[in-house]
């Protein structure tokens, strides 16, 4: 009859107002809602505004819980796991290839040098491991105009050519998958590993060659300017990493890229002082290293 007993009370507290029944190895029972519960101990309250009170586990026989309370303390149990990052990166970009040669007598060459890039990314996470990235990017180089110049006067048999203008630029936002992975032997230290494509802005700088030809015959300088063009061309961008995690809401990381694209420029405007102007198409094969570092900013969710 005992047994009947308990159990017609478990089932009353059990299907009753999400109420819980703890039942202590003395044989009482108290019936509840139950807080919280861990290793040592079970926290309650008698009603729903009274104060809290505990309970050592280890003068526990059982406890029984309500749906609602179930699920309740399954939401606070659940760990937070990262769920998007905001990262700020930078670095340097080696220009190869076509890029980066020095051939001024090449219409293939960039003249491109060393040059500097900026990333801002939102990473979002689609698994513990695999997420989704979208990165704006910014990375400029300066043309060699020095090359351009001795190009000239060296063909001219001269001193007296000089050239400058504006420099590679590159600007846009890359949508790509990456993934995380950590290393167990170092906690908070994950090898990264990204794969990014979109249509970039190019910027195609403005040039000018200034000098004469020959000074003994002509009198004054010619100057020719090739205009400034943007256009918009499809690129890619893949590399690898690490990520230390310097607390649970900062990361530092640091990785090698390799981008690449091919941009076609159309209307390049030409003009020279002694009246000549035509208007040029010209397409460039873009390739360059990268090694930057950064932080990143973690945010979680249950």
């Amino acid at each position: 009859m005992k047994h009947v007993l308990a159990f017609f009370l478990l089932f009353i507290c059990i299907s009753g107002f999400s109420q819980d029944l703890i039942v202590t190895k003395s044989g009482d029972q108290i019936q509840c809602h139950i807080l919280s519960i861990d290793t040592l101990k079970i926290i309650y309250r008698l009603r729903k505004e009274s104060p809290r009170h505990e309970i050592a586990r280890t003068e526990v026989e059982n406890y029984y819980l309500s749906k609602a309370t179930a699920n309740e303390l399954e939401w606070i149990n659940r760990p937070y796991v990262e769920f998007f990052s905001l990262g700020f990166s930078g670095g340097v970009a080696y220009p190869t290839g076509d890029f980066a040669s020095m051939d001024a007598n090449s219409e293939l060459s960039g003249l491109a040098s060393r040059g500097f890039f900026f990333n801002a990314e939102l990473n979002f996470k689609l698994s513990k491991y695999i997420g989704l990235s979208a990165t704006y990017m910014s990375q400029k180089h300066a043309l060699k105009y020095l090359a351009v110049s001795n190009a000239y006067n060296s063909y001219f048999g001269t001193s007296n050519f000089t050239a400058g203008g504006g420099d590679w630029l590159i600007n846009g936002i890359l949508f790509g998958l990456n993934f995380d992975l950590p290393l167990k032997q170092t906690e908070g230290l994950s090898i990264t590993g990204y794969f990014d494509a979109g249509v970039p802005k190019f910027t195609f700088p403005e040039q000018y060659v200034e000098g004469n030809p020959n000074p003994q015959i002509y009198v004054g300088t010619t100057k020719l300017t090739m205009s400034e063009v943007k256009t918009n061309s499809g690129a890619i961008k893949f590399g690898l990493g690490l990520r230390y995690k310097l607390n649970k809401y900062i990361a530092l990381h640091l990785s090698g890229s390799y981008f690449s694209a091919h941009p076609s420029f159309f209307n390049i405007y030409i003009s020279s002082t002694n009246g000549y102007s035509d208007t040029i198409n010209y397409e460039q094969e873009i390739k360059t290293l990268n090694l930057q570092a950064g932080l990143s900013f973690l945010f979680y969710r249950k």
